[in-house]
């Protein structure tokens, strides 16, 4: 009898964290380099809250998108806002969208090299045409802004044939040595401070451009619970200081 009561005393104790884990989910989240870093610290302080877990796949907006196209199976998306309200139009996924994040456009450079100077335009365009290599993707947001600024300042014609188009980011490009200089979001550069790559500053504010990037749910998402938990995560007030020190402003 004894014996009895301290099995059920045990199963009793033990029912809560079997529902806990019961109730668990795996949320798949596709997430835009730009906030690789700012997320990557997120994603496990949520984690621990919630009990659920986040599996997530980083790429540009561009190359985001093309997946959800192709029908790649995800839970919640943070791209461009401007992406995402073409998502939702088209139905793939739920709106209205949650602002997350505005990141501009910065400058990387190699760990150990002088510092180029591009805190103005003039200072900006003497960096490009001096610079032997330069990494970024005509066809991302940043990239295709860049490639419209370097059209206005007249040097296309000797900064494009020397652009390399980044198999993973500009940033990682630079690190590894493969290009002399990025162009990128500023939260994706501040990601590999320390690993290569260093931010010579974001572009003068005569060209500057912010991007908002902006989270929603997929039409079709396979824990749409537990996503709408990560969404409201992430505009809550316990991510500010995150956002601040990865080179981001809240949304």
């Amino acid at each position: 009898m004894m014996m009895c009561r301290v099995i059920a005393r045990a199963i009793g104790l033990g029912l809560p964290f079997m529902l806990a884990q019961a109730d668990a989910a795996e949320i798949k989240l596709l997430a835009s380099n730009a906030l690789r870093s700012a997320i990557q610290e997120i994603a496990p302080q949520f984690e621990t809250t919630s009990g659920h877990r986040i599996v997530i796949a980083f790429g540009s907006t561009g190359n985001l998108t093309a997946s959800i196209d192709k029908g790649t199976p995800f839970d919640l998306a943070v791209v461009g806002a401007d992406a995402l309200d073409n998502l939702i139009t088209r139905g793939l996924v739920v709106g209205p969208r949650r602002d997350f994040a505005r990141s501009g456009i910065g400058i990387s450079y190699r760990e150990g090299a002088p510092k180029p100077e591009v805190g103005t335009t003039a200072a900006l365009k003497a960096t490009l045409l001096a610079a032997k290599s330069i990494s970024f993707n005509p066809q991302g947001l940043s990239g295709n802004y860049m490639v419209s600024v370097i059209d206005r300042m007249g040097i296309a014609a000797q900064i494009m044939p020397k652009v390399i188009v980044p198999a993973v980011s500009a940033s990682e490009d630079v690190a590894k040595g493969v290009a002399e200089l990025g162009i990128t979001q500023v939260g994706e550069i501040v990601s590999h401070a320390g690993k290569g790559a260093e931010l010579a500053g974001p572009l003068p504010p005569d060209v500057q451009l912010d991007t908002v990037f902006a989270v929603a749910i997929a039409a079709k998402a396979r824990e749409p619970g537990a996503a709408t938990a990560l969404m409201e995560f992430l505009g809550g007030s316990a991510v500010l200081p995150v956002l601040k020190a990865k080179g981001l402003e809240p949304g």
